[in-house]
């Protein structure tokens, strides 16, 4: 029926309208996930190196005597780290793969949907 066919046609036009509104945005939104997770990771292996580095001191602190408390107060400050960044860890993951990737996906979709329809 040609009016299906017109309505069909208005929608698609209608949705491209939107998608060249919001796409580029969408897309940057991924672009700007994507860098803040490579920085995130970065961030996290410094983390890792750093205060296994205070540890390590902690560590020799506590077989002297008259440094007992700063080694206590080394270890502990390590270990609290530690669980902090698998905690941010487990975040940054999660808003990888449940929002970042599908947004991507969505939207490479979006203009897939497009090109095939017009």
């Amino acid at each position: 029926a040609p009016e299906m066919d017109l309505s069909y046609r208005s929608t698609i036009s209608i949705y491209k309208s939107i998608l060249e509104q919001f796409n580029p945005a969408l897309e940057n939104l991924v672009y700007l996930g994507n860098n803040y997770l490579r920085a995130f990771h970065a961030l996290s292996k410094a983390a890792e190196v750093y205060f296994k580095a205070i540890e390590k001191i902690g560590e020799q602190a506590l077989q002297s005597s008259n440094s007992h408390m700063l080694g206590e107060i080394l270890v502990q400050m390590s270990d609290t780290q530690r669980l902090l960044s698998s905690d941010l860890e487990v975040v940054a993951q999660t808003f990888h793969v449940d929002l970042l990737q599908h947004m991507e996906k969505n939207t490479k979709m979006d203009v897939q949907f497009i090109s095939v329809s017009e």
